[in-house]
């Protein structure tokens, strides 16, 4: 999996840099799927007002 991750990467560029550097994003996007999964209406205000 290391090598998979490196790809692309500076040769000086540690993989829990990498790591570190997307925890963030992952944290959100997991913030965004709970907020959807408790409350739908969120996902659904937009096309409701495009009827």
């Amino acid at each position: 999996m290391g090598s998979a991750a490196r790809v692309g990467a500076p040769k000086d560029i540690k993989l829990q840099e990498i790591f570190s550097a997307v925890l963030p994003f992952i944290a959100l996007q997991a913030v965004g799927l709970f907020l959807v999964l408790f409350f739908p209406g969120l996902a659904l205000w937009l096309p409701a007002l495009l009827n």
